[in-house]
């Protein structure tokens, strides 16, 4: 028996894309979607720096102290 996978709403027809937005309102949207990308790559590059940063001569990255367990 087959299956279909599209299915249309109880009226039969087709369900509608959303409403374009306003001008203004995509302006909106494209800044703060450019404002995020900024921020995502300031972001990265801060990682990076700090990632590959060298260490000062015969320093090794930090390491908890050694618990001693008692039994």
């Amino acid at each position: 028996m087959p299956t279909t996978l599209h299915r249309p709403d109880a009226e039969g027809a087709a369900p509608t894309a959303a409403p374009r937005p306003r001008p203004d309102e995509l302006a909106v949207r494209v800044h703060a979607l450019r404002r995020a990308r900024r921020d995502a790559r300031t972001r990265a590059s801060r990682v990076r720096r700090v990632l590959l940063a060298p260490t000062p001569a015969g320093d090794t990255y930090a390491q908890a102290p050694e618990t001693r367990r008692q039994h």
